[in-house]
């Protein structure tokens, strides 16, 4: 299910940042970054299929895609189709994860997310990203 958190009708309806999580504490703080920067924004926070998980990108133009690695959500499976399919290949995905734990941030850069960064510096990644997306 994709879940809409800011529903500004601007530039928004043409680009959005979608959040993979189910953390509501990080919620809040991707949602006002995109705001900050011209984007809408949604999460999904229940399993898709890969299929079906495409067809939500291809439904609304997506700038960015934020993936907290600590959810259990099937990103792993999402990741490779949505590169692969050719109306969401160039959309970038950026994942965070804890600093404590090296082994998911490794994997997350060899699975072929775009940027990852460790939870604390979460802000700035977002910004900086935002700033080159969309």
């Amino acid at each position: 299910m994709v879940s809409t958190f800011n529903s500004q009708k601007e530039r928004m309806e043409t680009q959005r940042i979608l959040a993979l999580g189910t953390d509501l504490f990080f919620m809040p703080q991707i949602g006002d970054a995109a705001q900050a920067a011209g984007f809408g924004f949604d999460w999904v926070e229940d399993p898709l299929s890969a299929e079906a998980f495409v067809e939500a990108l291809v439904a609304a133009p997506t700038a960015l895609v934020v993936l907290d690695l600590t959810c259990t959500l099937p990103w792993r499976a999402w990741l490779p189709v949505a590169k692969g399919h050719p109306a969401t290949a160039s959309i970038p995905w950026m994942a965070f994860g804890r600093h404590d734990n090296p082994a998911s941030l490794k994997e997350a850069r060899a699975a072929g997310m775009d940027k990852v960064a460790v939870r604390a510096q979460l802000g700035k990644a977002l910004r900086e990203t935002l700033a080159t997306v969309g």
